[in-house]
């Protein structure tokens, strides 16, 4: 093997990962677990308090229908203005008879 691990790593990475993995889990404050916890009880936890952000869900219909409508705008311009080629008569021969709306020609 060369200077890199399986991994990809060099030694110094490697010496870097193994520190942060080696790092113990960082205990939580005492007093904001109970505040956070008295807040929660009372169903009054802040946003931010979570760290989740809530997205407004009543624009994604409108973002729902205004993909649909730009999607089908392109495919009505793929296909309606740029048609396939019609049949093509490559060759005759023979006899026959052509019957076209009810009448022989």
């Amino acid at each position: 093997m060369n200077e890199h691990d399986r991994d990809g790593l060099d030694p110094q990475q490697r010496a870097a990962r193994d520190a942060v993995r080696g790092l113990g889990v960082p205990a939580a404050d005492p007093d904001f677990r109970a505040r956070l916890k008295a807040q929660f009880v009372a169903g009054a936890v802040p946003e931010d308090a979570t760290g989740i952000v809530h997205l407004p869900t009543r624009h994604l219909p409108v973002f729902a229908w205004g993909t649909l409508a730009a999607a089908a705008v392109v495919i009505w311009a793929v296909l309606g203005l740029n048609p396939l080629p019609g049949p093509e008569l490559l060759a005759v021969g023979g006899t026959g008879v052509v019957v076209g709306d009810g009448q022989q020609f």
